[in-house]
């Protein structure tokens, strides 16, 4: 079973995280580790809805 180490590449970021900062990536928003998952989940909304 694979755990979240920094051997595994993840960092000890959930998957959610990596999926959430993948996201954020693709859309161009700003964000550090230090940047809460709420917070981010809020800025890849905000910038959909500014795309539309």
């Amino acid at each position: 079973m694979q755990v979240a180490t920094p051997k595994a590449g993840n960092d000890g970021k959930t998957k959610k995280r990596i999926g959430l900062e993948k996201q954020a990536s693709d859309l161009e928003v700003a964000f550090s580790d230090e940047t809460t998952d709420d917070d981010l989940v809020a800025a890849i909304k905000a910038k959909k809805a500014a795309a539309k």
